[in-house]
């Protein structure tokens, strides 16, 4: 056998090679953790709480002081629940669940329309809120011509929003 004698070449493309394989492994890590949160924020919204949350526990605890805010009416037709920009983000199955009840009233007549009222919001928070009540209705088949939003005005430093609809 042959003794070889380790260059200071060879030492710095040793250090070298460690620490790409070091940073290969931390960037598959922090890819595989992405990626099932990603997939658990998904599945967030399967939660069982009337607004699912963005993960964290002070959200959870805030979400279920909102449970006590949902007005449910099924013969007049009228349903209201809180929303909170950026703490909740999108309505979970019991949201939808009861969106799917209210739909079932006598005020939905066939020529009725949905109205959904909004806050005035910035445009982000009411991009992500009317999308979330679209999905919502399209889980039960409810054209997007069968819905009209109307925004109110908030009062001033408000952070957690009424959302109502009823049939007009």
């Amino acid at each position: 056998m042959q003794n070889y004698a380790l260059t200071e070449r060879g030492k710095l493309f040793g250090a070298v090679l460690v620490v790409v394989v070091l940073l290969a492994i931390t960037t598959i890590i922090f890819a595989v953790g992405t990626a099932s949160r990603d997939t658990a924020s998904g599945n967030a919204r399967h939660g069982s709480n009337s607004i699912s949350q963005n993960g964290n526990e002070s959200s959870a605890s805030v979400s279920r002081a909102l449970l006590d805010m949902v007005s449910l009416d099924i013969d007049a037709g009228i349903m209201t629940f809180p929303y909170t920009p950026g703490l909740l983000t999108s309505l979970d199955d019991n949201t939808v669940s009861l969106i799917g009840a209210l739909l079932s009233s006598p005020e939905n007549t066939e020529n009725a329309v949905i109205a959904v009222e909004i806050p005035q919001l910035s445009d982000d928070d009411t991009a992500t809120l009317t999308a979330a009540m679209i999905d919502a209705f399209n889980t039960y088949e409810v054209p997007l011509s069968d819905i009209i939003f109307t925004v109110y005005q908030p009062e001033q430093d408000a952070k957690t929003f009424k959302i109502g609809i009823s049939f007009r």
